[in-house]
């Protein structure tokens, strides 16, 4: 035992270097304040929370497949790369549960410091595979990453208009918020994006529905919520006379305190905000 090699956990440290280059919930998670929000009667807010739900199930696949491989054991591991054996993972899909094998590679060629990755799905542990995922991230957070939503949908037999999509994150330091923004390529109809800045912030471009009357319009807005305060949004919605701004805000329950155009009727006033831009 003596003359033995001294016990090192040097491979596993070397091992989390590879494996914090995959997707992983809290990493792509959406705005947390913004998502469990209370909501009253302000539809700007309600408007964010789905839009945060909307941003979450986007990155739902590829959250669940990066966390599978990372709590996988590396069986293959060299200077420059490591892999798993193909591992399964599951979620809920519109109260239906799915499930799918992933297997992955992760290259970090020494000196580059920036860490590439490629993720394959399938419904057995054997194949065929299917990729759905290829991304980079360096040592300071900022990461960069492509899912096929669309291949990744069919192989479970769960019907997506959604494409691919293209995602930034950016990882939270002592000095920046963390961010995720997404880019959603819808195959009949223009991109959405969403950006979610912190746990209180999300930016979208896509459709709003403003009234709460159903009929969606196309429009962009970013909404600041801090729990127990309220919060305040604004943006624009496009109808026919042309570009359209609105300004609102409301209590920590989510009751309007006010709202500014978007062709409605105005509410209260400016002063009555506890949070404004």
């Amino acid at each position: 035992m003596g003359c033995g090699n001294p016990i090192t956990n040097a491979q596993f440290y070397e091992d989390e270097l590879f494996l914090a280059a995959l997707p992983s919930p809290d990493r792509l998670a959406p705005p947390s304040e913004v998502r469990l929000a209370r909501v009253g009667d302000s539809r700007l807010l309600a408007e964010a929370v789905e839009q945060s739900a909307h941003l979450e199930t986007l990155m739902t696949l590829p959250a669940l497949s990066g966390q599978a491989l990372r709590e996988t054991p590396t069986i293959e591991r060299s200077e420059t790369r490591r892999a798993s054996d193909p591992v399964e993972t599951g979620t809920s899909i519109e109260g239906d549960v799915v499930s799918w094998w992933v297997r992955g590679s992760v290259i970090l060629p020494p000196g580059l410091n920036i860490a590439t990755w490629t993720i394959e799905v399938s419904t057995t542990a054997d194949g065929p595979w299917a990729p759905v995922g290829t991304g980079a991230r360096d040592p300071s957070g900022t990461a960069e990453f492509t899912w096929d939503v669309f291949t990744h949908t069919q192989l479970l037999a769960v019907d997506s208009s959604i494409g691919v999509i293209e995602v930034s994150v950016t990882d939270a330091t002592d000095d920046t918020p963390r961010e995720v923004a997404v880019e959603e390529q819808v195959q009949v109809q223009l991109p959405f994006s969403w950006h979610g800045i912190h746990e209180g912030l999300i930016i979208w471009i896509g459709d709003i529905d403003l009234v709460g009357d159903g009929v969606r319009i196309p429009g962009a807005a970013q909404v600041h919520h801090v729990e127990d305060f309220g919060g305040y949004g604004f943006g624009t919605v496009l109808r026919e006379t042309g570009d359209v701004p609105f300004q609102s805000c409301w209590d920590a329950q989510g009751n309007l305190l006010w709202h500014l155009g978007g062709a409605l009727d105005t509410f209260g006033a400016a002063s009555d905000c506890i949070i404004s831009e």
